[in-house]
């Protein structure tokens, strides 16, 4: 009978790390009915050749890697050491214990278990269960918890090193510097600055012993990408409204798109339209827009713009939404336009409190970042970002393109404000192509007029040419000699209008016969006609 083994992974270079807490323990996985999650089950690295499954304390059950199902997945990835379990569609029936279990020779470990509940508001949620960010860049991730959770210890906590982080202090250790700052109210916040690509992996945010997870992703950074990119909050006025871009890949377009609460109040797919709500695909640009109205305080809370690719969802931006009387970043129009070649100038106001933070101007599609103080040239326009100091910043976007048209948004710091480009093309340079194409495209048209005319008149007149010919050839063929006798009917040869033996040409003739006159003399089908009155 095979062993039973539990064993708790402890670094000794995790004890040695600064300001790394104490904390890995059972935690408690709360999930609204209907919900999903993935759950990370790291494992040794030095040994790929285990056996790897999900076991469940409801049923005993035992669920292997590499097996899908309705609502259970474990899918194992050996290139990051772990596999994954997702569960879907999740129901009261499905509280209860779990764990991750690794077979080595027939010695069973456990690698980490937790206990899921299935209720109506969960104790510890997110925005997005997964975020990515530029490496050197930073990224913001945002925990809720409930209010019985208000003066539990909050913290960040990394699941392969088992490394967990403190609200109220900055920790830098040899990867990013992690900051955790908690509003005192329902939310927490987690800032990793100066990410490395070793940042990459499976997080989760706690609260006592409840728990959620988070995987984050590192991309290498992109030349003329500003860091600054993150999960950001939108404020606006009770009563206002805002249209959020959702983008999605253009090149294998997903079968479903959605706009979510992060509370799982609902998902609005697109081409919905309510009174207050709509979402609008724009496959032409490969983006959906979000348009919510008459905004109050009930709207408040995270949401996400996911799509869904063979029953895969991927969440690809959220944000923060927040109603209160005076917005932390506005603008004077959200929609703006330009000539293509010409400018186009944006302001962009925010609070006293965010005076001194950073100020961008970005665009959604490529996460490309323009900071204050600084001229940008790329392969688009120019941009150029200049801060009063006071109240409001201004984007001077010079030499427009076509290209450029699309959503940005103004922010400082984490808040931000969506704005919508559009790049039209110049009506003056099109009157100043017309007043030189005009007369050229007349000429054009008369030229081709004129040689219409001359094949005409040469169709014309070779087709009389061809007409005199079969004239001519059809005297050739009445050129033999007729036969009449005076004895004989009139024979009467009708191209000539003569009779070789009867020259008198008055004569009106009153029937035609083709019968042959006499065998030796006109051969068969010679006409013969007779004459009306005496001969």
């Amino acid at each position: 009978m095979a062993a039973y083994t539990k064993v708790f992974y402890i670094s000794i270079g995790f004890w040695l790390i600064l300001g790394v807490e104490c904390g890995w323990s059972n935690h408690i996985l709360t999930i609204t009915p209907g919900g999903s999650v993935t759950i990370p089950c790291h494992y040794n690295e030095t040994n790929p050749h285990q056996k790897k499954y999900w076991h469940s304390e409801i049923d005993k059950s035992k669920i292997y890697t590499n097996t899908s199902e309705e609502n259970l997945s474990v899918i194992d990835h050996p290139d990051q050491s772990l596999f994954t379990v997702t569960m879907r569609n999740l129901q009261d029936k499905d509280t209860g214990g779990y764990s991750c279990v690794v077979e080595t020779d027939g010695l069973l470990t456990f690698g980490y278990d937790l206990h899921l509940r299935v209720q109506p508001a969960p104790d510890v949620s997110v925005v997005s269960s997964s975020v990515s960010g530029h490496e050197g860049c930073n990224v913001r991730v945002q925990c809720f918890y409930s209010s019985r959770y208000q003066n539990e210890l909050k913290q960040w906590c990394r699941y392969k090193d088992q490394s967990c982080y403190t609200v109220g202090r900055t920790e830098t250790s040899q990867r990013s510097s992690v900051q955790i700052s908690d509003d005192g109210r329902s939310s927490f916040t987690v800032l990793m600055n100066g990410l490395r690509l070793s940042d990459s992996g499976w997080y989760f945010c706690s609260a006592g012993e409840a728990m959620n997870p988070v995987q984050l992703t590192v991309t290498k950074a992109k030349q003329g990408v500003e860091c600054g990119w993150s999960n950001h909050f939108l404020t606006i006025k009770p009563g206002g409204s805002v249209t959020i871009p959702c983008h999605y890949n253009e090149t294998n377009p997903p079968q479903k798109k959605y706009w979510s609460s992060v509370y799982g109040k609902f998902n609005k797919y697109t081409n919905t339209s309510e009174e207050n709500l709509s979402v609008i695909d724009h496959p032409d640009q490969s983006l959906f827009t979000v348009t919510m109205r008459n905004l109050q305080d009930k709207d408040t809370g995270g949401y996400s713009c996911a799509v869904e690719t063979d029953g895969l969802s991927t969440i690809t931006y959220n944000i923060y939404l927040r109603v209160q009387p005076a917005p932390v970043v506005s603008v004077v129009s959200s929609s703006v336009s330009g000539h293509e070649g010409g400018n186009v100038s944006v302001q962009c106001f925010y609070s006293s409190g965010y005076q001194d933070k950073l100020k961008q101007w970005c665009r959604y599609k490529d996460q490309s970042c323009y900071t204050v103080g600084r001229t940008d040239t790329s392969q688009n326009s120019s941009v150029q970002i200049s801060d009063d100091g006071r109240r409001s910043f201004t984007v001077l976007m010079t030499g427009l393109r076509l290209s450029d048209s699309g959503w940005f948004f103004c922010s400082a710091r984490e808040a931000m404000n969506p704005v919508q480009l559009t790049v039209i093309i110049d009506k003056r340079r099109n009157k100043e192509l017309l007043t030189v194409w005009l007369p050229v495209s007349a000429a054009l048209l008369l030229l081709l007029i004129l040689v219409g005319v001359i094949f005409t008149w040469r169709w014309k007149q070779r087709s009389k040419q061809d007409k005199h010919q079969i004239i001519e050839r059809n005297d050739s063929r009445t050129s033999d000699p007729i036969y009449c006798e005076p004895e004989d009917p009139v024979i009467y040869n009708i191209i000539n209008d003569e009779c070789s033996n009867d020259p008198i040409k008055d004569k009106t003739y009153s029937s035609i016969s083709d019968a042959p006159v006499n065998a030796a003399k006109p051969p068969t089908g010679a006409l013969m006609y007779s004459l009306v009155g005496p001969h």
